[in-house]
Order: C-alpha cells, then structure tokens, then sequence
C-alpha cells in the first residue's frame, strides 16, 4: 500500500526520476511463506466470509462415506420417507450452538452443522453434548450417530455419539499408493507415516525405473491414511501423486 501511494504522489506532483522520465513504484516484494494447510485456510475462510468459499472441509473424505454408512444431510428427507425414526450417520463440522437449561436443571444444545449439501441442526442432550464439547469446539470433521424422524413435516435430528471423522475413517481397510518421480522421492515418506501408525490401511510405494518399468514397495505396519495424511504426502518432494486403489 505504501508503495503504490508514494506513486500515486509522484504522478501527481510530475517528479522525475534521476535520469529523467517518470518514476515508478519499485517492485512490492511479497514474503516466501509456505501455503496454509487446507484446514487452516477454509477454517479461516469460513471464519472470513460464513461460509466455505473454495471447498468444503468434508469434500476429502467423500470417498470413505459409503463404507462408514454416512450419508448426506439432504438425502435424509427420502430416508424418511415411510414415517417413523431411524439411526443414521451423519457428517458435518460444527459451525455453532445454542445451549439451554432443561426443567430438570440439564444441558443441551441445538448445534449446527455443515456438510457438502448446506446447513442443518441437530439436538444434543446432556449426556451428548458434555461427552462431545470437546469435539464440537474443535471445528474438526465429524461423524454423528444420530436418531432422526419426521415431525410436522420437518425431518428432526438427536445426535446421540460424536468422533472425529479421522479416527472413524482410519478404522476402515483400505489401500493406498504413492508414486514418485524416482527413488530421491523416499526420503520424506517417512516422517510422515510415522506420525500415522494407527489404521487399518495399507501403503505401496511405486518408484520407477529406466526403460518404463516401475517398482512396487510395500510398507510394513498399517496406518490411518485421513485425508491430512495423504495432503500431507501429496505436498511433498518428489511425489507425484497419491491414490486410493
């Protein structure tokens, strides 16, 4: 800003540079710094605007939905649509509550959530809510056991179990390989899983070799493998991609 008022100035009151003609801002130089990780910046989007602009926080786990038997807030209308209640699983970020104070002198809270379909509200009674604070402050990716039923024609939602996404996501098989650009790519793997020892997934490394052959290596141990986990990966030298197969 300092740099383009003091030409804006000079402009205006015709100074020339040294060796004549009209002087111009020098170059603003903007600092090297590393890229927020992509749940600080839609943290702070949110934060920003009240919504998240770029992506949505739950977009990178949308893969691991079916096999967690969560679905979509906007499809659950049609699950309910033969009347009566029913369990489900539910996804969501807690982006909000509001906590009252029962008769009998008892917690609870309608809390708001967002997943990739929009906005949506939820009860959570005592119990609930002082076994879940923790996470809903977090403003970490959730998965929410819920009992949900149609009443006055609006679909109503207890969450009865909170977790984090990660963890629920970690417990299920899966498998995972990183390719590399070549065998210098190596070296960073291994901080990183080892920050990640507990899963049920499994790792290949596909490293190539001259005359277009490649090499698969097997990871010993079995990891999480959450979405930080493989943005994490994807950020670094040397790798050049990372996929669930």
């Amino acid at each position: 800003m300092r740099a383009a008022g003091q030409a804006a100035s000079d402009r205006e009151s015709k100074q020339a540079a040294l060796f004549g003609g009209a002087g111009e801002a020098g170059g603003v130089r903007l600092p090297d710094e590393p890229a927020w990780p992509e749940a600080d910046r839609l943290r702070r989007e949110f934060e920003a605007v009240g919504f998240y602009l770029s992506t949505h926080p739950l977009d990178a786990y949308a893969g691991s939905f079916e096999r967690l038997g969560a679905v979509p807030h906007a499809k659950l209308a049609a699950l309910l649509a033969q009347g009566g209640s029913r369990r489900v699983k539910l996804v969501g970020t807690s982006i909000g509550r509001r906590e009252r104070t029962s008769q009998k002198g008892s917690r609870y809270a309608f809390v708001q959530f967002s997943d990739m379909s929009g906005f949506y509200e939820a009860v959570m009674f005592s119990e609930a809510l002082s076994a879940s604070r923790d996470l809903l402050d977090a403003g970490v990716p959730l998965l929410l056991d819920c009992e949900a039923r149609f009443e006055d024609e609006t679909v109503r939602i207890a969450v009865q179990g909170v977790r984090r996404l990660d963890d629920a996501v970690a417990e299920t098989p899966k498998v995972l390989h990183i390719y590399l650009n070549g065998p210098g790519g190596l070296s960073g793997l291994k901080g990183v899983m080892q920050r990640d020892l507990k899963g049920r997934g499994r790792v290949a490394v596909v490293v190539p070799l001259a005359a277009d052959r490649e090499v698969e290596i097997a990871l010993p141990g079995r990891f999480g493998l959450a979405p930080p986990t493989r943005a994490a990966l994807k950020s670094l030298p040397g790798v050049l991609d990372v996929r669930e197969v």
